[in-house]
């Protein structure tokens, strides 16, 4: 990988990698999907995982809706994410090689 692919993938790391999670009793999918910066939205029971490339308007944008919000958190991506991100390496690849 050139220094520019890992300037490039390093970058990515935190725009494209930031996750909001909550607590939600009435989560709407495609009001979600449209929050800025929604990148995918994943709802599992009471649980809401939205990746986002900007989780400060994403934020933003979900206090301020109508949606029921509990327990929100913000967070960056884990060090297997930035190493695979960084090395351009396969996250089965690595694991098959681990066990």
């Amino acid at each position: 990988m050139s220094a520019s692919d890992k300037k490039r993938a390093a970058r990515s790391i935190g725009a494209s990698r930031r996750r909001i999670r909550y607590r939600s009793t009435t989560p709407d999918r495609t009001l979600l999907a449209a929050l800025p910066g929604a990148a995918s939205v994943d709802i599992s029971g009471d649980r809401v995982d939205i990746a986002t490339a900007d989780s400060d308007a994403t934020a933003r944008a979900l206090l301020r809706s109508d949606l029921d919000v509990h327990d929100l958190e913000i967070t960056g991506p884990d060090l297997e994410a930035a190493f695979l991100a960084l090395t351009g390496g396969d996250r089965a690849a690595t694991t098959q090689e681990t066990h």
